[in-house]
């Protein structure tokens, strides 16, 4: 699937959800991305990479195993919640996307976390 800066936000879910059962992330806490590590939220700031929202990641140059997505290293970017459609923490509710933080730096591995994304899509997509 190619993604790019419009495709629909559902398109942009299930490729996220694709990439957490892909086995190529290992996965992190804590931190958007760590080395070759990625937390939840840190394998969708790389769809958007790739589909051109946003810039590569950079290392920090005082932590050059850390990394920084659109300013951000630890929650998602703003500009990646708008672009997926997904609220950030406060934005509505109990904050999905803060509970699936959570639920990684816990211990829920990838394929419990896409799990819960697609039974609760609509507790996913911020309304526009």
């Amino acid at each position: 699937m190619t993604l790019t800066k419009d495709s629909p936000k559902s398109e942009i879910i299930a490729e996220w959800v694709r990439r957490l059962r892909s086995g190529n992330y290992t996965q992190t806490q804590r931190v958007l991305r760590n080395k070759d590590s990625f937390c939840c939220l840190g394998v969708l700031c790389e769809v958007a990479v790739d589909a051109g929202v946003i810039p590569p990641a950079v290392s920090r140059p005082n932590h050059p195993s850390l990394f920084v997505y659109d300013g951000q290293d630890r929650t998602l970017p703003q500009s990646v919640a708008d672009w997926a459609g997904v609220g950030k923490a406060g934005d509505y509710g109990p904050g999905i996307m803060e509970s699936l933080a959570s639920k990684n730096d816990y211990g829920y591995s990838f394929e419990e976390i896409a799990n819960l994304i697609e039974s609760n899509p609509q507790n996913l997509l911020k309304e526009r």
